[in-house]
């Protein structure tokens, strides 16, 4: 969803890759899926002991604008429309026979995006990154053979935030740091810059990362550790500071995004969070929906979508009160 009423969801139907968009509050949904996708590229991330990003193969920056990628052995094609999924628009993009693996896309604006062809596992280096300022029109071939694994944050004009790849796992080492860091680039990815992530005290590992963005002046980053989560702040990409961690378990699952005005909000195990200072200090409340959670995203201040599984598969709810009742979408 990009608002409380409009939205694009990537779903499996009868065994096909289908892309979907709702413009009355996820009520009905319009089968919006470009003629001669194959399937929706790039994979999710699903929290687990082994650390890795938030990766999709497509894209949905505003409630008209989507993009979506989609590759062959030698080729690989980016679909985009601006007007709900109504008309597709084809960019070709000429791609190394060896550069194979999942896709990632993130935009800044409807205008300005990014596509990484990632590797095959998490802690291997990305193979190339493309960028477009067209809308999708047209892709250019930024850098190959990148030191990142995969993309967590576009922070503005020119601005990325990549993870690096660890070594082994992300638990905390002898001499009390993570074997991973964070990349920065300011010029739209052509060159990065090392960043450590700053370890919070009790924590051993981190699961998650991303994905970031500009609230005010302040570049924000969600890290969910073995402990709980955290939200790392900086101004430059160069040092990144930890507010207030959320506490809770490794075996809780965890949902976080951004609201209206930078609000940041949190759902761990059944404690519904929001902070409204970047991370900073939180306010906490029960949160509870019929079902265990497999998606979730709230809108301004008070609208929010929950997928819950429940008996007859899974049902979609939606929040006007940030989580206090949940109603089911018919």
């Amino acid at each position: 969803m990009t608002t409380a009423t409009d939205g694009w969801a990537g779903a499996s139907v009868g065994g096909k890759a289908r892309l979907l968009h709702t413009s009355d509050g996820a009520k009905t949904w319009v089968d919006v899926t470009p003629a001669g996708l194959t399937g929706l590229a790039g994979y999710l991330q699903l929290p687990s002991s082994s650390p890795t990003a938030v990766v999709t193969g497509w894209v949905a920056n505003s409630s008209q604008h989507a993009c979506v990628a989609d590759s062959s052995s030698s080729s690989l094609t980016v679909f985009c429309s601006d007007d709900g999924g109504a008309h597709w628009s084809q960019a070709l993009v000429q791609v190394a026979s060896s550069d194979s693996g999942p896709l990632q896309m993130m935009s800044q604006t409807d205008a300005v995006g990014y596509l990484l062809i990632g590797p095959e596992a998490m802690g291997q280096q990305a193979r190339a990154l493309y960028a477009t300022s067209d809308g999708g029109a047209s892709w250019r071939l930024v850098a190959s053979k990148l030191s990142i694994s995969a993309l967590v944050g576009v922070f503005g004009a020119g601005a990325l935030v990549g993870v690096t790849p660890g070594l082994g796992d992300w638990s905390v080492s002898s001499r009390g740091r993570y074997p991973f860091g964070l990349s920065v680039s300011t010029d739209g990815g052509k060159t990065w810059r090392a960043a450590r992530v700053p370890v919070i005290r009790g924590t051993t590992t981190v699961t998650t990362v991303g994905p970031g963005r500009v609230v005010g002046s302040r570049w924000l980053l969600p890290v969910r550790y073995d402990t709980g989560l955290a939200v790392l702040s900086t101004s430059d990409g160069s040092s990144w500071s930890a507010g207030d961690p959320l506490p809770s378990s490794a075996d809780q699952p965890g949902f976080w995004g951004f609201g209206a005005a930078g609000a940041v909000w949190a759902v761990l195990g059944q404690t519904l969070s929001r902070s409204t200072n970047g991370g900073q200090s939180w306010e906490s409340s029960a949160f509870s929906v019929p079902g265990p959670l497999g998606w979730l995203q709230f809108f301004g201040d008070r609208h929010g979508f929950a997928l819950a599984a429940t008996g007859a598969g899974q049902t979609l709810y939606r929040t006007s009160d940030f989580g206090t009742a949940w109603q089911a979408v018919p």
